[in-house]
């Protein structure tokens, strides 16, 4: 009956901020794709300079760093330009197809670009620490400085397999184990825009293993304040904590915790960026909706099936009809670590 389904809703709304355990169910089938319909813009990083926001300046950069690496003729500066221009894919150029993926927005041009862009990054960054490994490319003098170098370009190859496996998983689960594990070093860092980007990347990859109490583990409680300094990763971190509750199977408290979300964007962002980050809590109650509707169509549940049908027309309505309706984009896909030299 409707009437017990939204008492459902309230109850999981009342217990939401304590975030109650429940009970682990079968990992429920892919929610369906994106209405064909819905048109979204992004809403560029605030403050960010052109070359890490405008899509043609971002190009811009990358050629020229990769122009600069293949006309230098030292091997530490060589070895530099290529990381910083694989970063700089990573990071900016993937920046919107990686929030694309992560609001349920990707269609298949960005999942393209995920997976060419990030082996692309991947290739650069083997050939960065191939140069470095030739005898004599280095002097002693320089070995400091070549070993941060080795140090981003192995983190951020990790990176690069993370968003090209959350693109197009690899049918061989061990290689998601493997960056997985890689993931699970970052998430130590001190960094906290590394360790907070590494439990994202660790969260989305989780679910193709079901293991959901790992990756919950990594990713704060859903109403915790967000951290001012890593916004919006901060906030997508608590959007993709509701996303794994909902593939446990948890729907109602998954959708009651994204509703008290999307309430505290008012507190969380500046008045020109609120609209666009609710819209984002929107879509991923979508996203478990869609779910939730699906598990009660295998039940033969028609009446709470169409309550749910009805609260996707209504979000659609409401909050996703603008066709220049914007959202938030992430600033970074994965962290700028040759900003950092």
């Amino acid at each position: 009956m409707l009437v017990p389904l939204m008492y459902l809703i309230v109850s999981a709304a009342a217990l939401a901020p304590q975030e109650q355990p429940v009970p682990q169910t079968a990992a429920p089938a892919p929610a369906p794709a994106p209405p064909l319909l819905l048109s979204v813009s992004y809403l560029p990083p605030k403050g960010a300079p052109p070359d890490r926001a405008n899509p043609a300046d971002i190009e811009a950069r990358i050629a020229e760093t990769l122009q600069s690496a293949a006309q230098a003729k030292d091997a530490l500066a060589i070895a530099r330009l290529r990381t910083s221009a694989a970063n700089r894919i990573l990071s900016f150029r993937l920046a919107r197809p990686a929030t694309a993926l992560l609001l349920g927005l990707a269609r298949d041009e960005d999942l393209r670009a995920l997976a060419e862009s990030s082996a692309q990054a991947a290739n650069l960054l083997d050939a960065a620490a191939e140069t470095l490994k030739a005898p004599g490319a280095v002097r002693p003098e320089e070995e400091q400085d070549a070993e941060q170098v080795r140090r981003f370009a192995s983190m951020l190859s990790t990176f690069a397999d993370a968003l090209r496996a959350a693109a197009d998983p690899p049918a061989d689960r061990a290689q998601i184990r493997k960056t997985l594990s890689r993931l699970g070093i970052l998430l130590e860092s001190d960094d906290a825009a590394l360790s907070a980007s590494a439990a994202l990347w660790y969260a989305r990859l989780a679910r193709h293993e079901e293991d959901w109490d790992s990756a919950l583990k990594t990713l704060p409680a859903a109403l915790s304040e967000p951290e001012p300094t890593l916004m919006p990763l901060s906030f997508f971190l608590r959007l993709e904590r509701c996303r794994l509750g909902s593939l446990k199977g948890d729907y109602s408290a998954s959708l009651a915790l994204l509703m008290r979300i999307e309430d505290g964007c008012t507190n969380w962002f500046d008045d020109n960026e609120v609209d666009a980050a609710r819209r984002c809590a929107v879509l991923m109650q979508l996203d478990v909706v869609r779910r939730w509707k699906n598990q009660l169509d295998r039940a033969s549940k028609a009446e709470e099936s169409r309550w749910c049908m009805e609260h996707i027309s209504r979000m659609e309505a409401e909050s996703l009809s603008d066709p220049h309706a914007a959202v938030l984009q992430l600033t970074e896909a994965v962290p700028f670590m040759m900003g950092k030299e």
